[in-house]
């Protein structure tokens, strides 16, 4: 183990970077394994450090994530504003585009994909209140500032119905990643038993149903 990692994070600069290697090592973690295979313990191993150090950091578990939940969360807003900003898709702003869009940023964070049906189930059930009210409020944040930009990117959205639409589709989200999903035992029940209603696409039912959403507004625009 490095001995350079083991070195007490003396200055806030120290700390944070310490902070950023520890939810990096926890990320590499879980790009490759179920959230309940990862300890703390395996996370320290990952980052270099102690145990004891990472605790330093999370008090548990679930703190961590949700800090990671809410890295995902901001990465997640920056590729959707890079999306709605880009060029190649200024030119088209229909309500089919609009699902797309939000798909597009959604599928660049598998992570998020993931994370988002643990998060009030799970990890919400184990952190602290002052950790949870900064999350909720840096997501709060970007919901109403992306809110807008939709807004003024899609004409058909009425004024202050960006943020709505953003939770409706973080709703569709977290139902419709389940579905798509099921437990094996279901999934062989599904397959062997051919009950193809169960059979769920995600990226079909979701852009679909956003899609249908958007169509709302703009014949509410006419």
């Amino acid at each position: 183990m490095d001995k350079n990692k083991q070195k007490r994070a003396r200055t806030e600069s120290d700390k944070l970077a310490r902070s950023e290697a520890i939810l990096e090592a926890a990320s590499v973690l879980f790009d490759k394994n179920d959230y309940h295979q990862i300890t703390m313990a395996i996370i320290a191993r990952e980052a270099g450090v102690a145990k004891g150090t990472v605790f330093n950091y999370f008090s548990t578990k679930e703190e961590l994530f949700l800090s990671l939940t809410g890295k995902y969360f901001t990465r997640f807003f920056e590729k959707l504003t890079v999306i709605l900003c880009g060029s190649g898709i200024s030119v088209d702003r229909t309500p089919e585009n609009l699902s797309v869009a939000i798909y597009e940023a959604l599928e660049s964070q598998p992570q998020l994909l993931r994370i988002v049906v643990l998060l009030s189930g799970i990890i919400e059930k184990n952190v602290t209140y002052e950790s949870l009210n900064k999350f909720k409020k840096a997501l709060l944040q970007q919901i109403f500032s992306i809110g807008l930009l939709l807004e003024q990117h899609y004409r058909f959205i009425p004024s202050g119905s960006g943020k709505q639409l953003l939770m409706w589709s973080y709703g569709i989200l977290i139902g419709f990643q389940t579905l798509a999903n099921p437990e094996d035992i279901a999934q062989d029940i599904i397959e062997k038993e051919h009950m193809e209603l169960f059979s769920f696409d995600f990226k079909q039912e979701f852009t679909q149903l956003i899609k249908m959403i958007a169509l709302g507004y703009s014949k509410e625009e006419l």
